[in-house]
């Protein structure tokens, strides 16, 4: 027996043409029925009615229910034919385009971090060219706009809306990216755009409705065709934080606040008021969920990945003026008093860049946009570790200070048995979450497998500490992929570090250590390729 199903008139229709409201769709032999469905690959919605209904019948099991609320014929086709990337994805990455496929492009991706969530959208995107909003944290903006690049071919128009020198969107752009932050004073503008697609990165920042930043996110994602939701942290540890953006993803199974509430988050009434940060019905959301959440893990795709995975996280300095003056200041200065040929060989301005003023002032812009960084990892990966290297004492310091509860330090100051002492706490002790240490003290002789997770926070022509420090997870009892983070100061020395340091003849990426001395790159000459350095000469 066919079956098909009218949205406006809200029943289910027979090949007969005789119709049956939800309300008495229990005179239908619900399983005979879904034999034909599938069959004939016609679907019937996935709603919690439908589910309320099936577990009425008589030897039900929730493995019946091996179906989804929507559907895509050749998704398997679809998966393979993806085009316009530079690169190419992994297996399980092309599922989850061919996810975003058999949703129509509204869904969640879920997976673990360092799978590839952003990619994977991007790719989907890519497909249906159409103007596409990215809403995410300010510490990721700029990594978003690298990814694109990165990616996708044909050179797309990116346009990065900042929230210190507001400027208006250009007409012709592919991909705009907004911080939650400033999205609400820049609601009037992107309202007016013809935005079909709208990726929610991090979308755990609109878990509080009555924020500025969701009640905007609502009114833009209203009536539009398209919208996918990133997170890391799955959704059955604490579904209350989930509701927005299921509710926008698909309203029509997640219509109410209060029901969702009180069915799936524990609802406890502790005499002022109502509490809903527990987690109940877990298989039955987990059911509900199946058409419109997808989330893999590293160990579920570990044969795909390679041992590690190296990315860049670019960031915007907030002492700009501060830093540009004082490199313009100094290659002023060797000019005038060396000239160019003797201003390249000297070794005072080299050590003056490499170790001192430049150095330190790309590190104290990037500070914020780290900590943010990892405030949101800690937050979205609840039950995962992090290790973080820097160089500076002030930078350890105030990493310290920030994260003292979830934190040890291993520095130059730290004693031998203090040493061992911080190692096996972060190893064994499920609240110390983080390591923080110094690239030259903590980066050789320890082991870090309780984390496959490493950041890198200042960038200095050492690429044998940076390949060292790295094993420090990538060693024997690691049983994950290692995702490594070198943190940049957009438009500072960090690039130009970054690209040596990226040089494939480099042993730290090809791994080759042939007894070679490094490249001895001269950091004036590093300064002088920055963009707009031709005014001062």
């Amino acid at each position: 027996m066919k079956v098909t199903y009218n949205i406006k008139k809200n029943c289910f229709i027979l090949k007969s043409g005789k119709k049956f409201p939800q309300r008495t769709y229990q005179n239908i032999k619900f399983i005979e029925n879904m034999k034909q469905v599938r069959t004939n690959k016609i679907t019937i919605p996935h709603t919690e009615t439908n589910i309320g209904i099936l577990k009425t019948l008589s030897g039900f099991k929730w493995s019946d229910l091996a179906f989804q609320h929507l559907y895509i014929e050749n998704k398997e086709k679809a998966e393979q034919n993806i085009k316009g990337l530079n690169h190419d994805l992994f297996a399980f990455q092309k599922k989850g385009v061919g996810f975003f496929f058999s949703n129509k492009g509204r869904g969640v991706c879920c997976d673990e971090m360092g799978l590839g969530k952003t990619i994977q959208s991007l790719a989907w995107c890519n497909q249906q060219d159409k103007l596409t909003l990215i809403v995410c944290p300010s510490s990721v903006k700029y990594n978003w706009e690298k990814e694109i690049k990165f990616w996708l071919k044909d050179n797309k128009k990116v346009f990065v809306v900042s929230g210190r020198k507001p400027e208006p969107i250009p007409e012709k752009v592919n991909y705009i990216i907004i911080n939650y932050d400033i999205l609400s004073h820049r609601y009037n503008e992107l309202a007016k755009l013809a935005i079909e697609i709208i990726i929610l990165d991090e979308f755990h920042y609109i878990k509080e409705s009555s924020t500025k930043r969701t009640q905007a996110v609502k009114k833009l994602c209203k009536k539009k065709k398209h919208i996918i939701g990133l997170s890391g942290t799955p959704i059955k540890s604490r579904p209350v934080e989930f509701f927005n953006i299921l509710h926008i993803i698909n309203p029509i199974m997640f219509p109410s606040f209060w029901k969702f509430a009180h069915k799936y988050c524990g609802a406890k009434h502790n005499g002022f008021g109502w509490d809903f940060k527990g987690a109940t019905k877990t298989e039955e959301l987990n059911l509900l969920l199946k058409g419109t959440m997808i989330r893999r893990l590293k160990k579920d795709v570990i044969k795909d990945l390679p041992d590690k995975i190296r990315s860049i996280v670019p960031l915007e300095i907030t002492n700009k003026a501060e830093y540009n003056k004082a490199k313009k200041d100094f290659l002023t200065y060797t000019l005038k008093k060396k000239g160019i040929e003797k201003a390249k060989s000297a070794s005072k301005a080299e050590t003056l860049v490499k170790k001192g003023v430049l150095k330190q002032l790309a590190i104290q812009g990037k500070m914020n946009g780290i900590i943010e960084w990892l405030v949101d990892f800690l937050d979205e990966n609840s039950d995962d570790k992090i290790i973080v290297f820097a160089i500076h004492k002030k930078t350890i310091a105030e990493l310290k200070s920030h994260f003292n509860k979830v934190a040890v330090v291993l520095d130059g100051s730290t004693t031998a048995k203090n040493r061992i002492e911080m190692v096996d706490k972060f190893q064994k002790d499920k609240k110390i979450r983080m390591f923080i240490g110094n690239l030259q003290s903590a980066g050789t002789g320890i082991t870090l497998t309780a984390s496959s997770t490493i950041c890198f926070l200042e960038v200095d022509y050492l690429p044998n500490e940076y390949l060292q420090a790295e094993d420090r997870a990538h060693r024997i009892g690691q049983i994950n992929c290692v995702n490594i983070y070198y943190f940049l100061g957009i438009d500072t020395i960090d690039e130009e570090i970054m690209i040596d340091i990226l040089n494939p003849k480099m042993s730290i990426f090809n791994q080759i250590i042939d007894g070679k001395s490094q490249k001895d790159t001269n950091i004036f000459e590093a300064l002088m390729k920055e963009k707009n350095n031709e005014n001062i000469l």
